[in-house]
Protein backbone atom coordinates (compact mmCIF):
# COMPACT_ATOMS: atom_id res chain seq x y z
CA UNK A 1 0.00 0.00 0.00
CA UNK A 2 1.35 3.57 -0.67
CA UNK A 3 1.74 6.37 1.74
CA UNK A 4 -2.01 7.88 0.26
CA UNK A 5 -3.75 5.14 0.69
CA UNK A 6 -2.56 4.43 4.72
CA UNK A 7 -3.06 8.25 5.65
CA UNK A 8 -6.32 7.86 4.06
CA UNK A 9 -7.04 5.16 6.01
CA UNK A 10 -5.63 6.13 9.40
CA UNK A 11 -7.79 9.73 8.42
CA UNK A 12 -11.03 7.50 8.13
CA UNK A 13 -10.43 5.47 11.20
CA UNK A 14 -9.96 8.67 13.13
CA UNK A 15 -13.02 9.91 11.79
CA UNK A 16 -14.72 7.16 12.44
CA UNK A 17 -13.75 6.99 16.30
CA UNK A 18 -14.67 10.93 16.63
CA UNK A 19 -18.13 10.09 15.53
CA UNK A 20 -18.76 7.53 17.88
CA UNK A 21 -17.13 9.48 21.03
CA UNK A 22 -19.57 11.95 19.90
CA UNK A 23 -22.47 9.72 20.00
CA UNK A 24 -21.76 8.29 23.17
CA UNK A 25 -21.02 11.06 25.04
CA UNK A 26 -24.77 12.80 23.53
CA UNK A 27 -26.19 9.52 24.71
CA UNK A 28 -24.61 10.39 27.82
CA UNK A 29 -25.87 13.61 28.46
CA UNK A 30 -29.13 13.01 26.76
CA UNK A 31 -29.66 10.86 29.87
CA UNK A 32 -28.57 13.25 32.28
CA UNK A 33 -30.79 15.65 31.31
CA UNK A 34 -33.66 13.84 31.54
CA UNK A 35 -34.84 15.34 34.83
CA UNK A 36 -34.16 18.97 35.49
CA UNK A 37 -35.00 21.64 38.20
CA UNK A 38 -37.65 23.01 35.72
CA UNK A 39 -39.65 19.63 36.06
CA UNK A 40 -38.96 19.47 39.99
CA UNK A 41 -42.81 20.41 41.40
CA UNK A 42 -43.10 22.38 44.67
CA UNK A 43 -45.15 19.18 45.99
CA UNK A 44 -42.28 17.15 45.50
CA UNK A 45 -38.97 16.61 47.55
CA UNK A 46 -35.36 17.35 46.54
CA UNK A 47 -31.72 16.55 48.30
CA UNK A 48 -28.13 17.02 46.58
CA UNK A 49 -24.92 15.23 47.58
CA UNK A 50 -21.83 14.92 45.96
CA UNK A 51 -21.48 11.88 43.77
CA UNK A 52 -18.28 10.44 41.76
CA UNK A 53 -17.99 13.08 38.82
CA UNK A 54 -20.17 15.91 40.80
CA UNK A 55 -23.66 17.23 42.10
CA UNK A 56 -26.19 14.51 42.31
CA UNK A 57 -29.99 15.76 43.00
CA UNK A 58 -32.44 13.39 44.05
CA UNK A 59 -36.57 14.06 44.00
CA UNK A 60 -38.80 12.02 46.19
CA UNK A 61 -42.01 11.04 44.92
CA UNK A 62 -44.58 10.88 47.22
CA UNK A 63 -48.30 9.95 46.47
CA UNK A 64 -50.30 10.33 49.56
CA UNK A 65 -47.29 10.64 52.08
CA UNK A 66 -46.22 7.44 50.57
CA UNK A 67 -42.85 7.34 48.95
CA UNK A 68 -43.59 5.77 45.30
CA UNK A 69 -40.37 6.25 43.56
CA UNK A 70 -37.42 8.54 43.28
CA UNK A 71 -36.08 10.89 40.22
CA UNK A 72 -32.83 11.95 39.41
CA UNK A 73 -32.86 15.87 38.99
CA UNK A 74 -28.96 16.11 38.08
CA UNK A 75 -26.19 14.12 38.00
CA UNK A 76 -22.99 13.95 36.12
CA UNK A 77 -21.97 10.17 36.97
CA UNK A 78 -21.73 7.17 33.95
CA UNK A 79 -25.07 7.27 33.05
CA UNK A 80 -25.26 3.07 33.60
CA UNK A 81 -23.45 3.35 36.76
CA UNK A 82 -25.47 5.65 38.18
CA UNK A 83 -29.09 4.24 36.73
CA UNK A 84 -27.67 0.94 37.94
CA UNK A 85 -27.53 1.87 41.94
CA UNK A 86 -30.21 4.70 41.65
CA UNK A 87 -32.86 1.72 40.98
CA UNK A 88 -31.29 -0.64 43.48
CA UNK A 89 -31.25 1.98 46.17
CA UNK A 90 -35.22 2.77 44.86
CA UNK A 91 -36.17 -1.24 44.86
CA UNK A 92 -34.79 -1.42 48.45
CA UNK A 93 -36.63 1.92 49.93
CA UNK A 94 -39.65 0.27 47.94
CA UNK A 95 -39.50 -2.67 49.78
CA UNK A 96 -39.38 -1.16 52.90
CA UNK A 97 -35.45 -0.69 53.95
CA UNK A 98 -33.99 2.02 55.67
CA UNK A 99 -31.24 3.79 54.11
CA UNK A 100 -28.86 2.01 56.51
CA UNK A 101 -30.23 -0.81 55.77
CA UNK A 102 -29.07 -0.53 51.78
CA UNK A 103 -25.76 -2.64 50.60
CA UNK A 104 -23.15 -0.38 48.73
CA UNK A 105 -23.17 -1.86 44.82
CA UNK A 106 -19.70 -2.71 44.34
CA UNK A 107 -17.55 -0.49 41.96
CA UNK A 108 -19.95 2.44 42.77
CA UNK A 109 -19.08 3.94 46.00
CA UNK A 110 -18.78 7.31 45.32
CA UNK A 111 -22.22 7.44 43.05
CA UNK A 112 -23.91 5.30 45.92
CA UNK A 113 -22.85 7.95 48.53
CA UNK A 114 -24.01 11.13 46.55
CA UNK A 115 -27.13 9.86 46.44
CA UNK A 116 -27.49 8.29 49.79
CA UNK A 117 -26.29 11.86 51.19
CA UNK A 118 -29.20 13.44 48.49
CA UNK A 119 -31.89 10.99 50.17
CA UNK A 120 -30.76 11.92 53.85
CA UNK A 121 -31.05 15.48 52.85
CA UNK A 122 -34.68 15.31 51.21
CA UNK A 123 -35.93 12.63 53.73
CA UNK A 124 -34.46 15.38 56.24
CA UNK A 125 -36.46 18.24 54.39
CA UNK A 126 -39.70 15.77 54.73
CA UNK A 127 -39.82 15.55 58.37
CA UNK A 128 -39.80 18.69 59.10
Amino acid sequence: MNGAGHRKEVITGFAILAVLAIIILSANHFTQGLGNENEVYEDKIIGSGEGYKGIITIQLILEDDNLTGLKAVEFHDTSQVFNEVLNSIENDLLDGKSLEEIDVITGATATYQGIIEALEEAFEKLDQ
